[in-house]
């Protein structure tokens, strides 16, 4: 550990003094008076003076000083109204430094600068923490536009659109709770991929687990960046495999109001409203969106014939609810705010998923409500981040604070329903847990980047430091018996309220040796102080060589290391149980990738190999915890976008194969980890019927295929009196799924649409990778009708 904090300290030291070398040698002092000169004249409205004074010396400049008089004739250009003008020296301010920003920028003046850096090539900030274009990223990347999400309908969860547009990516289910599968492993909950908002991180550090369903609004979406691979370096805990960051709209994007509503089959209601606006330099937006749902009732008599040996003991006329959410609606409410160098993220999202069995089928409708909550797994979360930016000179400043309080609940019904018997192994008909969990997470970032040069050379670094205090302040637990009867609290092992805190170095460089050849490393170092368990450290590093020579190929090879901590709840389960040490889990990645694009043919590629080495992997099912799974793949993803006239179309494909694998979810048969399917392929398609002055009509298609999948089942039917079981491996036939949409917009404010889910009415599942007795069916063919109006 001293030595890990040496290293990253001297680290810290030498991005602190080459930055600082590259103040001390960039620019000229005699340019820097005439540029300061220059400001005053601009801020009093001696515009022409500036000009005058700028335009014999700027072709002299180099670097910021160059930056900085292009930057002030074009304000001097926008201020006389000469707009054609100052998009020139804006054009050359974006080809000087196509990543400039400026906080001070006037509104009008950072539309141009968005406009023509939009207009020229894609950018990110996800994969480093600073804005590059998604050529120079370390790793593979995904973006996902508001107009891909709009085109699979307005009924998408999350981690629908997620599975349909990142090759990689798959869904598993645990029940109530939705999870993601990526790069071929998962966990009991969705722990291995961290998820974002506007750089904010969604996961709880309760179990580490981020709900991917109706509690995150789509509607707000301006695009949502994906990083496929490792990202611990910059991020830290859980962003093992892949690394998903939400970006919301922005005031001035909207400019209005907008309202939608839509209502489908399973008794299924979906609104939002979103509204932006600017005043002076503030841009605000804010959103609401609410989701209900009966959700679709399948039974034993309606499933597929290889399970009805394990759901033959149930009486039909009892259900699984698909996708129910009844009781109190899921919401996202939140609103953006910037102004100047301030940013302030305020949001509460709810969620309370019904779940689809209980010990079995079971009637929703016949139990209690406790704390005005019905069975299901509940998640409600509130956030605070505060948020500055400045720039000093050569270097950028950003400092935040941040607060998350977070509920989990689980109102579990523990006893199916039987007309024969009033127990079910010592448990009442009726019989249900409930469990309740609050806690809060506080902390704060303080990161510094700066540009520098060296020779002909040129590059960015980047240093920061994170603390985080995490604490239990609550926790619940009781049982109740028939349905409605009284429940008493209980604790299942004693006092559970505790609290941890951690703290994080990082740093990055990213150095052009040419213009066409980026090396980019970083380094992060965490530290966690953990209650019932021995403190964690880790070092996180990663190396990435780019070669963009053209357009039309780009290549990267990247390592990286990342590592997600076992959770707290999870230590706090297992305590009692004399585990001597909980080991984080690690995943070491490589990754060869080539993109680009094919003008002529309107393409643009994107394909990646992996290799993966997953280790400590960690299993909690009814046997107990492991925390020594090892997992090892190789696997190949790609995609191909095509785009011309009225037509759009997108294609990617995954396939993946297990190297090794032991103590993990795993059949050995099969060669194939439980609930994780080798190989998807996704198309979609849209196209224009109508486009005409203000009319637009556009078709849209949607088609994949998953391969099979293997499932362990318990087979409860078999179980003797002392409680011994079977279980059994059980294929999930691959499917072919396809989905339809139409959609009307008039002069971009009225917009009418029809979705049509599962087309064909598939019998699909999904499962856990745990020991269970159920695969979990996915929603039948289900319609939506929606319209949207912008004020």
């Amino acid at each position: 550990m001293k030595r890990a904090l040496r290293i990253t300290i001297l680290a810290l030291t030498l991005l602190a003094a080459t930055s600082l070398q590259a103040q001390d040698n960039n620019g000229n002092s005699n340019y820097r008076l005439l540029l300061e000169q220059a400001d005053e004249d601009y801020e009093i409205g001696r515009f022409s003076q500036v000009l005058t004074a700028l335009e014999k010396q700027v072709a002299k400049m180099s670097g910021s000083d160059k930056q900085r008089a292009l930057r002030l004739m074009s304000l001097c250009y926008l201020a006389m109204f000469q707009t054609e003008k100052a998009e020139e020296y804006a054009r050359q301010l974006v080809a000087e430094n196509r990543y400039y920003s400026n906080v001070d920028d006037p509104i009008d003046f950072t539309d141009i600068i968005n406009r023509l850096k939009a207009g020229s090539t894609t950018t990110v900030t996800t994969a480093s923490n600073i804005e590059e274009s998604i050529e120079e990223t370390p790793a593979p990347v995904t973006i996902i536009t508001a107009e891909m999400i709009e085109a699979l309908g307005y009924n998408k969860r999350l981690g629908q659109i997620l599975a349909t547009y990142v090759p990689g990516m798959s869904e598993v289910y645990d029940n109530s709770t939705d999870n993601m599968a990526m790069h071929g492993a998962c966990s009991n909950v969705q722990e291995l991929i961290l998820v974002m908002e506007n750089g904010h991180r969604l996961n709880n550090r309760l179990n580490n687990g981020c709900a991917m369903d109706y509690s995150i609004s789509t509607d707000k979406i301006e695009r949502i960046e994906v990083l496929r691979g490792p990202a611990s370096s910059l991020y830290g805990n859980v962003a093992l495999s892949a690394v998903v960051n939400i970006i919301t709209k922005s005031g001035r994007q909207l400019n209005g109001i907008k309202v939608k509503y839509g209502h489908g089959t399973f008794g299924t209601h979906r609104a939002d409203v979103t509204l932006g606006t600017t005043f002076m330099d503030a841009d605000i937006f804010a959103w609401a969106s609410l989701y209900r749902s009966d959700g679709q009732h399948r039974t034993p008599r309606d499933t597929i014939a290889y399970t009805e040996k394990f759901y033959s003991i149930y009486e039909a006329g009892h259900y699984g609810y698909v996708d129910g959410y009844k009781g109190n609606p899921s919401y996202d409410i939140g609103m953006k705010l910037k102004y100047k160098g301030f940013s302030l993220l305020a949001t509460r999202k709810y969620s309370n998923k019904l779940f689809q069995y209980g010990a079995g089928y079971y009637d929703y409708d016949k139990f209690r409500s406790i704390n005005s909550t019905y069975p299901g797994c509940g998640e409600l979360t509130n956030t605070l981040e505060l948020g500055y930016t400045r720039p000093l000179g050569q270097v950028t400043l950003n400092a935040s604070v941040y607060g998350d309080w977070h509920e989990s609940t689980e109102y579990s019904p523990c006893s199916p329903e039987y007309t024969d018997t009033t127990l079910y192994h010592g448990i009442a008909r009726g019989g249900f847990f409930y469990d309740k969990f609050e806690d809060r997470t506080l902390g704060g970032t303080v990161q510094a980047s700066t540009p520098y040069k060296a020779g002909n050379m040129k590059g960015t670094v980047l240093a920061g430091v994170q603390f985080e205090h995490f604490a239990v302040t609550d926790y619940i637990s009781a049982f109740g018996i028939n349905y409605t009867g009284a429940y008493s609290e209980m604790d299942r092992f004693e006092n559970r309220l505790h609290h941890e805190n951690s703290w994080s170095l990082y740093a990055q460089a990213k150095h052009h040796f040419l213009p066409s050849l980026i090396l980019n490393a970083g380094l992060r170092y965490d530290v966690r102080y953990r209650f019932a368990a021995k403190n964690a450290t880790n070092l996180s590093p990663r190396l990435a060589l780019i070669y963009t020579p053209r357009d039309e190929l780009n290549l990267k090879l990247s390592y990286a290391r990342a590592f997600v901590d076992i959770s707290y709840l999870t230590r706090i389960d297992m305590y009692k149980l004399d585990q001597e040490e909980f080991l984080p889990q690690y995943l070491t990645a490589l990754q060869l990738s080539a993109m680009g694009k094919i003008e002529p043919l309107h393409l643009t590629y994107d394909v990646n190999l992996f290799y993966n080495q997953y280790e400590n992997l960690h299993i909690y099912d009814i046997f107990g915890m492991k925390n020594d799974g090892v997992l090892r793949n190789i696997g190949l993803e790609a995609t191909a976008t095509y785009s011309h006239n009225r037509l759009t179309a997108g294609i990617n494909a995954y396939f993946s194969r297990v190297v090794k694998a032991e103590n993990y979810f795993y059949s050995e048969a099969k060669n194939a980890v439980y609930a994780v399917p080798k190989t998807t392929v996704n198309l979609n398609v849209g196209w224009k019927l109508l486009q005409h002055r203000k009319h637009e009509l556009k078709l849209y298609g949607i088609a994949r295929y998953t391969s099979s999948k293997m499932l362990q089942m318990v087979d409860y039917s078999q179980m003797t009196e002392d409680g011994d079981f079977f279980f059994n491996e059980a294929k999930l036939d691959g499917t072919f799924v396809m989905d339809a949409g139409l959609k009307y917009a008039y002069a971009n404010r009225l917009t009418l649409a029809l979705d049509c889910e599962n087309l064909l009415d598939t019998d699909r599942f999904l499962t856990s990778p745990d020991l269970y007795m159920y695969a979990y069916h996915e929603r039948g063919r289900n319609l939506m009708v929606s319209a949207s109006y912008t004020f």
